[in-house]
């Protein structure tokens, strides 16, 4: 049996960050993933989808070069070329996140964690069976695209958005299910280098939540990149027809049926909770599956702590962190006042 002083499940924005600090404060860390270091965030989300967005700027830029006297001889988008420009760039971040993490004496086990005791894991690697013991646990396992019945991601049509960012090619067109902010940006990426995008929105606007005066200007933006936006309305249905999508989509004005060679489904996240063993050792869920925690994010059993997406609160990077460090602050000092906690 391997033994550590704290067990990190997911190394993520929140669980490396957790575990490089926990570390530096003299604990002995065991940072668990059964995936690429950096999490979603850097692999599939956040550092991907803006490198891509950045590199979509750029070819609309070229496009409307001759509105400001610079004439141009058409522009090309090199896909394979683009998508190994990603990879590359994931590469480097991934191997600096490697790098910090050993610099800092912190051990990375590749494999699926499961709680089989208050103080006990196992964890499933690609050659054996390892038991964990500890007496500190972080989960830190984040989210995954929410799939809503009758719309299954299957990779070729109904598609994610990691799907969505590691494309073979340049889809002609592409129908986006959801009008939030994953949704909106890789529509828009893919309207800048040219494909046809449709978005549909169940609720009267798009960015639900987000204050109207804010979203008008983002949808004048799509409207002159060409984007067909349907708010109030609901996808009926998808069906394949040939090599493309037959989308069903109910309108306020009556229903409609676009033919897309893509669907993107973007409606929200769920959290990682399942098949981690949480009822053997007592941590509660909410009904949406999100982990019950506290504001110095322990959750219902003693000495294991969540932070990050697999908690109620905002799907964003930089809060998983900085609960990281807040949960790594409080395993090595429990008895220190906790910090001010900013509104995300």
């Amino acid at each position: 049996m391997l033994s550590t002083q704290v067990l990190v499940i997911g190394a993520g924005p929140g669980g490396y960050v957790a575990a490089i600090k926990l570390a530096k404060l003299g604990k002995q860390v065991l940072l668990v993933d059964r995936d690429k270091l950096g999490g979603e965030c850097l692999n599939y989300g956040c550092i991907p989808s803006k490198a891509l967005i950045q590199a979509g700027n750029l070819v609309h830029k070229i496009k409307k070069a001759k509105d400001f006297g610079v004439e141009t001889q058409g522009v090309v988008v090199n896909w394979a070329n683009l998508q190994k420009w990603r990879s590359n760039l994931i590469g480097g971040l991934n191997r600096g996140i490697q790098g910090l993490l050993k610099g800092n004496g912190v051990s990375v086990l590749a494999g699926e964690a499961k709680f089989t005791g208050p103080k006990q894991a196992q964890v499933k690697t690609s050659q054996a069976l390892e038991e964990i013991g500890f007496e500190q646990a972080v989960i830190a396992t984040g989210s995954r695209t929410l799939e809503i019945p009758g719309f299954k991601i299957d990779g070729q049509l109904v598609i994610g958005s990691k799907e969505a960012l590691e494309l073979p090619a340049i889809p002609k067109s592409l129908l986006v299910i959801g009008g939030g902010v994953i949704g909106l940006e890789i529509g828009t990426f893919y309207a800048k280098i040219g494909s046809e995008v449709t978005v549909v929105e169940l609720l009267p606007q798009l960015l639900p939540g987000v204050d109207p005066d804010l979203v008008t200007p983002v949808v004048r933006s799509l409207e002159k990149l060409g984007v067909k936006v349907y708010i109030n309305s609901q996808v009926l249905s998808v069906e394949a027809a040939a090599s493309q999508a037959k989308v069903k989509v109910k309108t306020p004005g009556g229903e409609i049926e676009v033919l897309t060679e893509k669907v993107l489904l973007a409606v929200g996240r769920r959290p990682n909770s399942e098949n981690l063993g949480l009822e053997t050792i007592g941590v509660q869920t909410d009904q949406k599956g999100f982990i019950k925690v506290n504001e110095q994010g322990q959750t219902t059993a003693s000495g294991i702590y969540a932070i990050g997406d697999v908690t109620p609160g905002p799907l964003l990077a930089h809060r998983s962190s900085f609960e990281g460090i807040l949960v790594a602050q409080q395993i090595a000092n429990p008895l220190a006042p906790s910090p001010p906690r900013p509104l995300f």
